[in-house]
This record gives structure tokens, sequence and C-alpha cells, in this order.
């Protein structure tokens, strides 16, 4: 990573510092409180969740402080750490992070710096048909949920690595996707639910029936046993848990229950979320559509806003949109791929065409609208 990039990265840290801070200096209503709370309950001795790495970072790293202005603090650090290394996965995996004179402008390091900075603060365009800003879109970015945050560098590094290890399966990268599946596992496994279909796909797709496709079976397989006592723990077994519940929870299916009660119009709210990897799409299908990672990240976000729509949680956390987690990490994974793909044709060709600029404009109001989005956060006091 050049001296440039590096100084990006560092500035990007300091807003995300900045915003965080202001949110608990502010007051403004959002998980990482209720997060801290949960810390608190485990200190007074209810049972650890079992996505537990967030709370136990912050209770290890606040040397096991009481006091919540001290764990607020810590976690605003922590998650601050947390979204410079998204954003530094996020340049590892584009590539281009070795500049020289004799390089184009495009292939600077600092161009592919910029823009996954600029995308860190990406969000949704505006949605008219909408009751919210952010409820019922699937923006690549979230500000408010603290297990989200600390998840992304974690889930981008799980998604990178299944890839290589698709286009070339070792024993070493196996064990990595397996540490890498259990880590999302135990920040939140809300990944893991698309990871554990599109992975099995996308192997099946380029290896068929085979030895190989079996040898990659396995960590979906261990992915789907941690799934399901993760669900055994949290909806069977859930006594004396930091959740506090006043009823029992369950899962069933009911199609567009849950999205449609916050969106009137969702094919709307697909097309203003995900509008710069679409237009990428279209623009350049011909070249893209053998691609691996092209056609990964586009099948986990389908798989994604798919178990948004059709899964619902009963009980008193109906509306929480706790299947809604997985459309941003994968709405940022389908903005990552398809910016690299597009940054490595701009590459190729050394100039930018209408439809380039036609794009880079859509990249453009993504950011706007993720600076507007904070922007509201704090005039409205609200994430909604």
């Amino acid at each position: 990573m050049g001296q440039v990039a590096k100084f990006i990265g560092f500035l990007l840290f300091i807003l995300a510092f900045l915003i965080l801070e202001g949110i608990i200096q502010l007051d403004i209503s959002t998980d990482i409180q209720a997060h801290i709370e949960f810390v608190k309950n485990i200190q007074n001795g209810t049972n650890l969740p079992p996505n537990f790495l967030f709370y136990c970072s912050v209770l290890l790293c606040s040397f096991f402080s009481s006091s919540t202005s001290v764990l607020l603090q810590t976690a605003v650090v922590i998650l601050s750490f947390s979204i410079f290394f998204k954003f530094y996965f996020s340049l590892k995996f584009i590539g281009h992070s070795n500049a020289s004179s004799s390089k184009t402008l495009l292939e600077q390091d600092y161009i592919p710096a910029l823009f996954i900075a600029m995308l860190c603060f990406s969000f949704a365009i505006p949605n008219p048909f909408s009751i919210s800003f952010y409820l019922g879109q699937t923006p690549p970015n979230i500000w408010h949920n603290s297990t989200i945050i600390f998840l992304m560098p974690f889930a981008i590094l799980l998604f990178w690595k299944s890839a290589q290890h698709i286009e070339n399966p070792t024993k070493k990268s196996l064990i990595g996707i397996f540490i890498l599946v259990f880590l999302n596992a135990i920040i939140k496994p809300s990944f893991l639910f698309v990871f554990i279909p599109a992975f099995a796909i996308i192997s099946f797709v380029k290896n068929k029936i085979s030895k190989i496709l079996f040898f990659n079976l396995i960590p979906v397989f261990f992915a789907g046993i941690l799934i399901l006592l993760q669900f055994l723990l949290i909806f069977v077994m859930d006594d004396n848990s930091i959740y506090e519940r006043a009823e029992k929870s369950s899962v069933f299916i009911s199609p567009f229950e849950i999205w449609s009660y916050f969106s009137k119009n969702i094919p709307v709210s697909i097309l203003i979320s995900i509008s710069f990897p679409i237009a990428i799409s279209v623009a350049y299908f011909k070249k893209l559509k053998n691609k691996l990672e092209f056609q990964y990240s586009w099948l986990c976000y389908f798989i994604a806003i798919t178990i948004f729509a059709l899964v619902v949680e009963s009980g008193p956390r109906k509306y929480h949109l706790n299947f809604s987690w997985q459309n941003i990490v994968c709405s940022y994974l389908l903005f990552l791929v398809t910016g690299k793909l597009w940054i490595n044709q701009l590459i190729k060709r050394k100039k930018l065409l209408k439809v380039d600029l036609f794009i880079l404009g859509l990249f453009f109001l993504h950011f706007l609208s993720g600076m507007a989005y904070i922007i509201r956060l704090f005039l409205r006091n609200t994430y909604y």
C-alpha cells in the first residue's frame, strides 16, 4: 500500500471514529448502545450469546471495565479499526497496491484507495416509495449496528479466500476457510446464511460432481452445523439470555411480509440500492459474465435478498430486520467486485467512454447519498 493510500486509510479511520463518537456523544439511539448493555449483562452473569466475539472484544480491550462510558469508548475504537480493516482488505482484494511513475492515472494505487474510501461511505439512493431512508433498502454500509461493522472485514476475507479456493483448491486454503467460517459465526452468522448455498452452488458449477466438489463442501457442512447450534441456543435454549425476550421467538416463511412493510416498491428499493453494480453489469456483461468473482458476488446478493424476502422472525423482534443483515454485507461485496472489474476494464482501455461517465456519476450519487444519510442521522437523531 503506497503512501497516499495509507494516508487515505488513516483519514478514513479518523472520519469513522468521529462519526461513531458523534453518535455516542449525541446519544443517538443505535444498536451500539444496546450491545454495550449486552456486555454489561454478560458481566452480571447472563450467558454468553453464540455470537460473542464483539462483546468479549469490548470486555477484553476495556480491561473488563464496568463503566458504560469506558465500554462505549472502547467500542468506538474497535469499530473504527474494523472500518479501517474493511478498507485495507478491500484494497488488497482489488490488488492494485504498487504505484510507479510509469503507470497511468487509473493504475496509481490511490485511485482504488479513493474508490474504496468513498465506497465505505456510500449508501442507497433515497427511495420515494419507502417509509425510511434506510429501512427496506439494501445499502452497502450502515453505521448503527456494531456487530455488522465488526463482521465486515471477516466477511470480505471469507468471500475473497473462498473465491480463490474455488479457482485453486488446496488444503491450506481450506483450513483458512474453516477459520473464517468460525470467526464469522461467532461475530454474526448473517453472511454464513448466504455463504453456505452460494459457495456450494459455485463449487458445483465449477467442478460438477467430483472429488474436489466434496472437498469444497466440507466447510459448507461445518458452517451449517454452527448455524444449527446457534439456532438451538437462540430460539430453543435461550434461558438467561442477554436478549431478555418477553416471549419466545421462532422463524417461519412468509414471502415479502417484512420487506413490503418497509418498502412499497421492492424493485425500486433494489434498483436504488445497487444502481452502480447494475450499471456496470449491464454495460460490461459480455466481458464479465464468465468471471467467477462476478458470478459469486451476484449469487450472494440474490440469495441475501431472497432470505430477506422469505424469512420472518416471530415474536417481539419481528420488525427488527434480523434477517436483513446479510443484505448489507452482500451489497458491499457486489459494489466491491463490480467496482474492481470496472476499474480493470478502464485500465485495459486507458480511457473513459460515455457509459463510464454515467457509471461514475451513479457511484458519486451513491457516495453523496451516504453523506446525506450521515448528515440526516445527526440532524434527525435517528438512523432510520
